[in-house]
């Protein structure tokens, strides 16, 4: 099943890959990160198609039996390789509970910055302790925006550790825009077998519009090119975003659709 999975997947396992470990079962694959039982990305199940009539009870109980010995895990998320499904199929998931996550893969093999970098703004690799705690902040604030799950500062502070120790170990780096001293924005690049994922791409509210994004996604190409022998550049965005808007013109195309059904812990049915 391994060498069937797309584009999107193939990265997502990739940046998983520092927080635990993958299990092949006979009817899907188990990413299981057993310091971060709150990862809800990071513990899923991965079939091999999208859900189908029936296959409700049969996923949700599979889930359960495959995660049960893991204290913590109280959510549930599913992933497929992009393929087209019928919506009805999903109707008894989104019922109980389940969000459906639809994202769009692009890659490209030179990002660009689609407009001039504003004056003041100087880009570098994030090294030092100041240069991540700042940049966990950032994702803090950014993420804060839309985020609802009370933990999720925390768990933030968390994976950046994680990050930051897969980034120094060789396999990629956290990139920021700053002014003077002060991080502005920052992104994660990381890489495996000539594929480049992004990761977090984030701008302080104050400093939007300045073209900060776009010149981070191409530094950071630049920065990794010359470091690693990459042969495509992934980023994923939600549909129809303002960032997958950004991401075209900075030379990324579209690639695939991906979907996920992911229930949080307090969407837990009775």
């Amino acid at each position: 099943m391994l060498d069937k999975l797309s584009l999107g997947l193939r990265t997502e396992l990739m940046m998983l890959k520092p927080f635990g470990g993958l299990t092949s079962h006979f009817d899907c694959l188990q990413f299981v990160s057993p310091a971060m039982p709150d990862y809800f990305f990071g513990n899923c199940l991965i079939f091999s198609k999208p859900p189908e009539a029936g296959d409700f009870s049969r996923w949700t109980s599979r889930f359960e039996a495959l995660f049960a010995e893991m204290a913590g895990i109280r959510h549930q998320t599913f992933l497929w390789p992009s393929h087209r499904f019928d919506p009805s199929d999903i109707l008894l998931f989104t019922e109980a509970g389940f969000e459906l996550d639809a994202t769009t893969v692009m890659a490209s093999t030179h990002p660009k910055a689609h407009r001039s970098l504003g004056r003041g703004i100087a880009l570098r690799q994030v090294t030092s302790d100041a240069d991540w705690q700042a940049a966990s902040d950032l994702q803090i604030s950014v993420g804060l925006e839309d985020m609802e799950y009370a933990g999720y500062s925390d768990f933030e502070r968390r994976r950046m550790a994680v990050l930051r120790r897969w980034a120094e170990a060789g396999n990629g780096g956290w990139f920021g825009a700053f002014e003077g001293s002060k991080l502005v924005g920052s992104l994660g690049l990381y890489v495996e077998n000539g594929l480049a994922r992004y990761q977090a791409v984030g701008t302080h509210k104050k400093y939007r519009g300045r073209g900060i994004a776009g010149a981070l996604l191409e530094f950071a190409a630049q920065c990794s090119a010359e470091q690693h022998n990459v042969e495509q550049f992934v980023i994923i965005a939600d549909q129809d975003s303002t960032a997958h808007r950004l991401y075209l013109k900075s030379g990324f195309d579209f690639h695939s659709a991906e979907h996920a059904l992911m229930r949080a812990p307090q969407s837990k049915p009775d």
